[in-house]
């Protein structure tokens, strides 16, 4: 079964007190249920020795796998 994408379970979701989820990437605040099945750049929290990487780690890793794809997109050409 595949996981769900949306803000609460992305690498690059900072929670905020209020329940909603600021995008690092994308500056904007969003719902933590927030269907973002079309979001390029949604990454799953991936953890080191127990503990999530920051959201700038989540964001290079999502950035390399971006490029080894060969997609152009946000990052302007190679």
């Amino acid at each position: 079964m595949k996981m769900v994408k949306n803000c609460s379970n992305c690498g690059l979701g900072i929670p905020q007190s209020d329940g909603q989820i600021s995008c690092f990437k994308y500056r904007t605040l969003n719902k933590a249920d927030e269907d973002k099945t079309s979001c390029l750049f949604h990454i799953e929290t991936v953890l080191e020795d127990g503990v999530p990487l920051l959201p700038m780690q989540h964001l290079l890793l999502k950035e390399v796998e971006i490029k080894q794809r060969g997609m152009i997109g946000p990052l302007g050409p190679n």
